[in-house]
């Protein structure tokens, strides 16, 4: 339901079904089952971060943790940060910095860049997400769309706008990694630049993308881009 169909409320009650049966011993847990019992904690603290539930993520993170490995650590950043508990995120996200995985200190510069974004500080901000997006570019440990928009839009608020353009162009344009997100980056930039017929071929090309995603995602932001839509309409209205 949650991959195939985007249902995010009905996968979430499917999988503390699933979890209750398990953990209250209605079905063995046991072999095979140990791995669907560590899928289903792993898919529940993904599905609760994508409805912004952070508290019940972290939750969720603290029950993995319980029985099986590897502990979340950068992991744990996102959900701090967005909850308002700073200083733990930036603690978690240079934890994984500090690790010898790939993946963590992906996480940890995305954490580190987007908390710093978030927190005012313009110049730190663009900083890090250009550290972020160069880690990614040469590890390929993460999405390399997503820390092209990140560092989009970190530049974009640091006046960077060369930068911005570049490293939203780089996420939209990679091979495979299907995101809106960096389209939407261009889109805003073209129209502040009155740039009109490129932000309308960029709509476009955010649309193709958007019909390409997994229905899990296809929605995430759909607000954003109905509002982006409407502005885009707006200021080819009003130059026509």
């Amino acid at each position: 339901l949650w991959e195939s169909e985007g249902s995010h409320a009905r996968s979430m009650v499917h999988l503390r079904q699933a979890r209750d049966a398990i953990e209250r011993g209605v079905v063995p847990s046991e072999g095979l089952l140990l791995d669907v019992h560590s899928d289903v904690l792993w898919t529940l603290q993904e599905v609760a971060g994508e409805m912004e539930d952070y508290e019940e993520q972290l939750a969720l993170m603290n029950a993995f943790e319980q029985h099986y490995d590897p502990s979340f650590v950068a992991e744990r950043g996102w959900p701090l940060m967005k909850l308002g508990r700073a200083r733990e995120a930036e603690m978690f996200a240079r934890k994984g910095l500090a690790s010898d995985n790939d993946w963590q200190r992906a996480v940890g510069w995305n954490v580190l860049c987007v908390l710093a974004a978030e927190s005012g500080l313009r110049e730190e901000g663009h900083r890090n997400c250009g550290e972020a997006l160069d880690f990614v570019r040469s590890t390929q440990a993460a999405s390399l769309a997503i820390a092209g928009s990140n560092a989009s839009s970190a530049a974009m608020t640091a006046l960077a706008f060369s930068d911005a353009e570049e490293w939203a162009l780089e996420g939209a344009l990679v091979n495979g990694q299907l995101s809106v997100s960096p389209w939407l980056q261009l889109i805003s930039l073209y129209v502040d630049q009155g740039r009109l017929v490129e932000a309308v071929d960029a709509m476009r090309s955010l649309r193709r993308s958007q019909l390409q995603q997994f229905p899990s995602h296809r929605d995430l932001n759909r607000a954003e881009i109905d509002a982006m839509f409407a502005v885009l309409l707006l200021a080819v209205g009003e130059a026509e």
